[in-house]
């Protein structure tokens, strides 16, 4: 349940860490005053990050940069204090689920509110989008707003499902899988659990289930969300002061046996010794480097990178692959292999997600494992071809093109994260 934070409205009088004193990596606080934001961070640490979040009845935006900035100023001293209480790890939300008919006004209050905050030294949590909103075409107007986040910002989400099937809909669980544009965009799910969903479903988890199933829905949630480094974690709702309305979403008494799940060993400096890395190897046995990491720097500035993002590797000739074409392609690391089709780009290729590093193998001709299958270092993925946009190199365009992202992303590197994996 390491992604696993509360939804708190007013207060919670239980306890946020486990039982040996590992914190969450997130909480939301709704309608908190300052003094217990300052009881919460005393409580969790200096590393969770405490989500502020004010009831509000959402009104038309009407004139939103004015209506952003009286926000801002409604909240400014309050935020500032709250900020002071709690360390640089706070940030805020404002409106709620904005449906899609509100998206341009929205998009222009977010991006205003956002250069507010940034000059006043806050963080800001922005969307807090319902299931399925905003629909897949609405987020090119949602482009401004995800332009203007800076660094420490987050995009939320909610993500609720109506039973544990639901849980492998992509349309209501991991939506976000599903939208390219949000790749290099920090997330965190600011509501999540069990409810109506397109008309399926009741109204809180207590109307379907038991508190051991509902235990595994969020188990296999959290699975969900350990996928993706840019995503922080989800908060549960609803713990604290429980309304009338909410009775069937409670998970106060609950909440003990999530946190009992925590990770003890999950920060880096809380981890047993590393264990040494085997020996660098090729993804093909005695290939030729026909394109190196960095080269070809004009060609590739049409592309917003600085050179080449990978490595070109051609495959040796032999009597078995004349042309290379169809060269076995081996993987160099253990991880979770994502299988994508890209025409005008990498083509088919594979991308391994692993423990220190991410691994893409592309313009292969096929691909020999499952998409979310687990893979083995030496384990063969898929044979080089020349799919996508192979900028002829060696014989027909026929290379593999081999790239190393190492973590946490540096995005602003110039080659989108990537590192020379030659080293």
């Amino acid at each position: 349940m390491d992604k696993l934070g509360l939804h708190i409205v007013e207060g919670f009088s239980g306890p946020l860490c486990s039982p040996d004193g590992t914190p969450p990596r997130l909480v939301k606080l709704v309608d908190a005053s300052v003094g217990y934001v300052r009881q919460v961070r005393a409580q969790v640490g200096p590393r969770c990050v405490i989500i502020i979040r004010w009831y509000e009845p959402e009104q038309p935006l009407v004139d939103p940069t004015a209506r952003a900035r009286q926000w801002f100023e409604r909240r400014r001293a309050e935020m500032l204090l709250m900020r002071e209480a709690a360390g640089p790890n706070i940030a805020f939300e404002s409106y709620n689920e904005i449906p899609d008919h509100q998206a341009a006004a929205y998009c222009q209050f977010e991006v205003e509110r956002l250069a507010l905050m940034h000059a006043a030294g806050l963080r800001a949590v922005v969307g807090n989008f319902s299931v399925g909103t905003p629909d897949l075409p609405v987020w090119q107007t949602y482009k401004p707003m995800l332009d203007a986040m800076g660094h420490g910002d987050l995009l939320g989400l909610h993500e609720y499902w109506s039973d544990h099937a639901d849980l492998g809909n992509h349309w209501h669980v991991g939506r976000w899988r599903l939208l390219p544009q949000l790749d290099n965009i920090p997330l965190v799910i600011t509501e999540c659990g069990r409810d109506v969903v397109e008309g399926r479903g009741k109204a809180g988890w207590r109307r379907t289930c038991n508190a051991d199933e509902f235990l595994a829905d969020l188990r296999q949630y959290n699975d969900i969300l350990m996928q993706q480094d840019r995503i922080l974690g989800a908060t549960v709702f609803t713990g604290g002061r429980i309304y009338s309305d909410w009775t069937a979403f409670d998970v106060n008494d609950l909440w003990p046996r999530v946190i009992a799940e925590y990770n003890p060993h999950r920060y880096a400096d809380q981890q047993p010794a590393p264990q040494p890395k085997p020996e660098p190897m090729l993804p093909i046995p005695g290939a030729r480097v026909s394109q190196r990491f960095g080269s070809n720097a004009s060609y590739y500035a049409k592309y917003g990178l600085k050179g080449h993002n990978g490595v070109d590797l051609a495959a040796p000739r032999s009597e078995d692959y004349l042309d290379f074409h169809g060269t076995p392609v081996y993987a160099v690391e253990d991880g979770r292999a994502v299988v994508m089709d890209d025409p005008g780009g990498y083509g088919l290729y594979v991308y391994v997600y692993s423990e220190r590093e991410d691994w893409l193998y592309a313009h292969l001709c096929e691909a020999l494992v499952s998409n979310n299958a687990q893979v083995k270092r030496g384990q063969i993925i898929g044979r080089v071809g020349y799919t996508g946009n192979t900028e002829p190199t060696g014989v027909r365009g026929t290379h593999l093109h081999w790239g190393k992202r190492p973590k946490p992303y540096a995005l602003n590197n110039g080659y989108r994260g990537y590192v020379d994996p030659l080293g």
